[in-house]
């Protein structure tokens, strides 16, 4: 049964990421259901948004022109997808105003990281006026297998 459920969550994963390159072989990405405009001059921060879910929020909202700060525990995964967001929107005809920038690695178990990111984001972009959360965290086994260690790191992160 963890076989299963693990290989369903990869699957998942990888139809995800590859729906967040939304667009043709040239890179243009499809065309949103919102207003190009919509939130330009706003300020979003959208947690686990380096991969996934949270990264194809981090980039629906900058297609209508919102800042989007993207944070997770990966910096470095945080950074390549802000730079292959941006890449997109630039060659995209949709709002060219928006933009995605990785904040600071930041652990949501963290209260003290918690604080360093928001303090980044009023530091760096005068506000915040969205907020996403969409970090999480789980382990693919039954409840009843699941360590307290584990069950405890769930429960803070989600």
């Amino acid at each position: 049964r963890n076989h299963t459920q693990l290989r369903t969550t990869l699957l998942v994963g990888k139809a995800v990421t590859a729906a967040i390159k939304m667009g043709d072989d040239n890179g243009r990405l499809a065309k949103s259901i919102f207003r190009h405009d919509l939130f330009v001059g706003k300020v979003a921060l959208v947690t686990g948004g380096g991969t996934g879910i949270g990264l194809a929020i981090a980039t629906e909202l900058a297609s209508t022109g919102c800042t989007v700060i993207i944070a997770s525990r990966d910096e470095e995964k945080c950074k390549a997808s802000a730079v292959s967001v941006n890449k997109i929107l630039r060659h995209s005809e949709l709002s060219r105003e928006g933009k995605v920038f990785a904040g600071p690695p930041t652990s949501l178990r963290d209260e003290n990281a918690i604080a360093d990111l928001i303090s980044f984001i009023i530091e760096n972009f005068g506000r915040l006026d969205f907020l996403v959360n969409n970090a999480g965290g789980q382990f693919v086994c039954a409840a009843e297998d699941m360590s307290r260690k584990g069950f405890a790191a769930v429960v803070e992160t989600n």
